[in-house]
């Protein structure tokens, strides 16, 4: 399955939104090296995840997750 999260000022690009694509196997979850987009909104991570993965659908985030993310996609 192929994921991606969306970051709000991660301690890699402070004051920033990043979209970082991520798959999983039977036993692992990698996370591709290089992010999907970083830019300045929101919007723009949003838009940027329907460009690229336009079958994902918005599953928002967990209470347990780490506060500078924002929302995931599956």
């Amino acid at each position: 399955m192929v994921g991606v999260t969306i970051y709000r000022s991660p301690s890699d690009f402070p004051d920033k939104y990043v979209a970082r694509a991520w798959r999983t196997t039977a036993r692992r979850v990698f996370f591709y090296a290089r992010p999907l987009a970083v830019v300045d909104t929101l919007d723009e991570a949003r838009a940027a995840v329907a460009l690229r993965h336009a079958g994902l659908r918005n599953v928002g985030r967990e209470a347990e997750d780490d506060p500078v993310i924002v929302e995931s996609y599956r």
